[in-house]
């Protein structure tokens, strides 16, 4: 996620719209995705407002350089001050997939068997897309296991998207 902390002059933003949110983003947002897609020519084009507890996050869609990726940004303004923040997230689907292959691993060990279905139970993505909060349940061998477990994105790694996913409350095992 990149954070930005401008100090305005006398002409302020309307950041109560969209529009007035797109263009003070319009004038940071391509240095922005130069350096997390590495692509110069990316156009952005928008999708969504999403409201969570009185604040506004625009969702965008960003394509260039043969990739296509989700934004979701956030600005506000305390008096002179726009704070603004940019993520390029993993999509909801990442999330899931990874908290579930990386919970098999585990339910595999607890449950002593190589048999294992992992699924989501239910599970929460921040609004800025860069956490995942879920339970998840594992069945095999006649056995058991719920698992709570949080998940981080790290970016992108040689490539490919580093998500990591840590179990935040032991199983509640049990036999069926």
């Amino acid at each position: 996620m990149v954070a930005l902390a401008t100090m305005l002059g006398g002409c302020r933003p309307n950041l109560s719209t969209e529009r007035g949110r797109y263009g003070f983003l319009e004038s940071h947002i391509y240095d922005a995705l130069a350096t997390k897609l590495g692509c110069t020519t990316a156009r952005v084009s928008f999708v969504m407002t999403e409201q969570r507890n009185g604040a506004r996050y625009d969702n965008y869609r960003a394509e260039g350089c043969g990739q296509t990726s989700d934004l979701v940004t956030h600005v506000s303004q305390e008096g002179g001050l726009v704070i603004w923040a940019i993520s390029v997230p993993p999509s909801k689907d990442a999330f899931v997939s990874a908290a579930e292959q990386q919970m098999q691993v585990v339910a595999r060990f607890e449950l002593a068997c190589e048999a294992v279905d992992v699924v989501s139970l239910n599970g929460v993505i921040d609004a800025m897309r860069t956490s995942y909060r879920a339970t998840l349940g594992a069945r095999g061998c006649q056995r058991q296991a719920s698992y709570d477990v949080l998940c981080g994105d790290n970016g992108f790694v040689d490539g490919a998207r580093d998500i990591v996913c840590t179990r935040v409350a032991g199983p509640g095992s049990s036999t069926p």
